[in-house]
């Protein structure tokens, strides 16, 4: 094929496409179009606000603002002393087993208003946070001027322990602080009387007589006297927290007939002489003649209140400080059942003494509990020794002459 038939050809090809495109783009062109939509436009929201905030607590104002007391102690107003923990929190320990934190809490609170350390109405405890496993708590009052009317009062007597508050550790370190008001005057108690109760049969179960004699009151503590057998011996001493407890125990229990026999109870500034009848019968219980021989022995003494008791330490223990401190305060223990102490010394050569060195002297409230204490320990034995024991000047013991 020659080179002009080729591009005729060519040409004529071209020619035909493009009529087809041309007749393709006219029918486009024509075409029916549908109507124009119209596009929504979404309006713009707003977002919702944020709810209020609480107000963000103000920083607490500098110590320094404050104005000084006269001890040099920063006053705090009433509504921040809770954001000083150290000046609300006291420290409560010796507590006993089980105890139910409801039931501290009260008996804490009812404390504090018998002993008149409440200011304002309700509640001056805020909180009492037992140590779990521990025999201590923690106890948060409401206001500086109640936690320190608390620190003023004497020991507590809780379940038959004895409770004091005390000061939290970190209290030292802290600054000093404390109230606007005047903190309440605590007004010492007089401790009630110790009662002596008698009649008592020789098998007596000490948990039996507690249940009896606390239905006068909350007793404070119980001795019931036994010998070397353990065989009651017919008497025992018991204390109530008050003098009103102490009174309902002598009416209510006082020539009351229980077990078949009449029991006697009797403060022990009432307690008779040792002369009289009733004391050989409630004590001897068929040792009457031995007891009898000891109140003719104490008749013909010349009774003081003061007493010695020899061959009751020894010597070498005594020079120890641990075992010293051990030693009088175990003796002091014991020699308070029988009644109250004004002192009691017990020389060392450490001290300075030159005589009465071993001996231990004891200087009751009266001649009465001097007394019964020469007629319960004579003889008896301390630390597997047999101690003797006898009346003392009153003179020589107030000059130091041991």
């Amino acid at each position: 094929m020659d080179k002009k038939k080729l591009k005729k050809k060519v040409d004529d090809s071209d020619s035909s496409d493009l009529e087809q495109l041309l007749e393709i783009s006219k029918k486009y062109k024509n075409r029916p179009r549908p109507e124009k939509q119209e596009i929504p436009i979404l309006k713009k929201v707003k977002p919702p606000e944020p709810p209020p905030q609480p107000p963000q607590p103000t920083s607490l104002p500098q110590l320094s603002s404050f104005k000084k007391s006269e001890s040099g102690a920063y006053k705090v107003p009433q509504h921040l002393h809770k954001n000083y923990p150290h000046a609300v929190r006291l420290y409560l320990g010796n507590l006993p087993d089980n105890v139910d934190k409801d039931h501290l809490h009260n008996y804490i609170r009812q404390q504090m208003e018998s002993h008149g350390a409440v200011l304002d109405p309700g509640d001056p405890v805020i909180q009492v946070q037992l140590q779990p496993g521990q025999k201590y708590c923690f106890v948060q009052f409401r206001s500086i001027e109640e936690t320190e009317a608390a620190l003023q009062i004497d020991t507590i007597n809780y379940q038959g322990k004895p409770l004091k508050f005390k000061r939290v550790k970190d209290y030292e370190i802290s600054p000093r602080i404390e109230g606007e008001r005047e903190v309440p005057k605590i007004q010492p108690k007089e401790p009630a009387q110790k009662l002596f109760v008698c009649g008592l049969a020789p098998d007596t179960d000490n948990d039996a007589l507690a249940n009896i004699l606390s239905e006068y009151g909350n007793l404070k503590s119980l001795n019931v006297v036994r010998d070397i057998k353990n065989v009651c011996k017919g008497f025992a001493f018991c204390e109530f927290e008050t003098d009103l407890e102490t009174q309902n125990c002598v009416n209510g229990l006082n020539n009351k007939v229980i077990g078949g026999r009449l029991l006697q109870v009797k403060k022990n500034a009432q307690l008779p002489t040792p002369t009289q009848d009733y004391i050989i019968d409630t004590i001897t219980l068929g040792e009457q003649s031995a007891f009898e021989a000891k109140l003719q022995q104490i008749n013909q003494m010349k009774v003081s209140s003061v007493v010695v008791i020899n061959n009751a330490v020894r010597i070498k223990n005594i020079e120890d400080d641990y075992e010293y401190n051990f030693i009088v305060k175990d003796l002091k223990k014991e020699i308070e059942k029988i009644g109250r102490l004004i002192s009691m010394v017990v020389p060392r050569k450490k001290d300075g003494y030159q005589e009465g060195i071993g001996k231990v002297f004891v200087e009751f409230e009266n001649e009465q509990f001097a007394k019964i204490a020469i007629i319960l320990l004579q003889n008896k034995k301390y630390d597997g020794r047999e101690i003797d024991i006898a009346f003392y000047d009153p003179r020589l013991y107030a000059d130091k002459q041991y």
